[in-house]
């Protein structure tokens, strides 16, 4: 006789990667998109689109850093060039993807699952959405990513995590490389409707 497993399997978390993208540049309504995709242990990594990793195991090492901090939901990283100064980090001048992997390989063997408590910096000093690794839990509660444009999707979810008491992190051993303008943080291109 074979007897069946009754006991309910754990299920595995796990963190879906998406860059956001929608034509009519309301990247608010696709991030709310995708998260009603995921299951509630779920996790979702917004990448900006001028953005890439630059180590090889990083899926590793960002699910590694999500098991070890559960009372966090919402995390972001430290990239080359970034419009928030405590995210800052690496070359913001070269654009050679050596230089950005070697920053990137120092900097995950030296800080590997080492966080920031940033959940309450300053409100003008909130997370720049490079990255935005946050749980499907985490979101609900938030009530969502605003819907109404491309600028300040970032800051408004740290903003409604400060309110809810919700802790975020800073990864400072995650390295993106980041192309944000080329350096040029006078170039607005991206925001236009049309190009």
């Amino acid at each position: 006789m074979h007897i069946l497993n009754t006991i309910p399997q754990e299920k595995e978390m796990k963190i879906f990667y998406s860059i956001g993208w929608d034509s009519s540049k309301n990247i608010g309504k696709y991030y709310n998109s995708f998260m009603k995709l995921l299951a509630d242990d779920d996790y979702a990594c917004f990448l900006d689109g001028d953005a890439m990793f630059t180590t090889k195991f990083f899926g590793k090492q960002l699910e590694e850093i999500v098991q070890k901090y559960p009372e966090c939901g919402l995390f972001t990283c430290v990239a080359s060039r970034m419009g928030c100064i405590w995210q800052r980090a690496g070359d913001p001048i070269s654009d050679d993807m050596t230089v950005h992997r070697l920053i990137g390989r120092i900097l995950s063997e030296t800080k590997y699952d080492e966080i920031t408590d940033v959940s309450n910096v300053d409100k003008m000093h909130v997370l720049s959405g490079v990255l935005i690794l946050i749980s499907k839990k985490v979101w609900k509660k938030l009530g969502g990513f605003k819907e109404d444009g491309i600028l300040g999707v970032d800051n408004d979810i740290h903003w409604k995590a400060q309110v809810y008491n919700e802790k975020v992190y800073l990864m400072n051993g995650v390295y993106l490389y980041h192309w944000y303008r080329g350096g040029n943080e006078a170039d607005l291109q991206h925001l236009l409707k049309e190009i």
